[in-house]
């Protein structure tokens, strides 16, 4: 009788241990299938707004032409707001236009650049009177 007691204990943890470790296979087995299903998902690349495309000499000419430019036709527009528009004209123009394009009038027409550079940076230019 004691023979079987020990047996049947013997069985018992085996059976026990059969069963966590079938468990545990389970659960790798479902944690490398989720693993699987997260490395086959479509990605994406992200392209930056600027991506060192244009040359430094160019940016700054762009920016100069912007300044000279509204010196030129307001002259008594605070300088503080002038460096704003220009930051954000040559901004707009680095994300708009590639730097070959910026070169020639036919791209700058097509997308009416004086019209984009208006909506997307005089109002950012406007300060509250208050």
């Amino acid at each position: 009788m004691l023979i079987q007691n020990k047996d049947i204990q013997e069985n018992q943890i085996y059976g026990h241990t059969l069963r966590w470790r079938y468990i545990l296979s389970l659960k790798i087995m479902i944690l490398m299938l989720f693993l699987l299903l997260i490395g086959c998902q479509k990605t994406t690349q992200i392209i930056p707004k600027y991506n060192g495309n244009y040359p430094t000499a160019q940016i700054r000419a762009i920016w100069q032409t912007c300044s000279l430019n509204f010196q030129k036709h307001s002259p008594f527009l605070q300088q503080e707001i002038v460096w704003q528009a220009c930051d954000c004209y040559a901004d707009v123009i680095r994300e708009e236009l590639t730097p070959i394009e910026v070169e020639g009038p036919k791209p700058i027409t097509r997308i009416n650049l004086k019209k984009v550079l208006i909506e997307r940076c005089n109002p950012k230019l406007v300060t509250d009177p208050a």
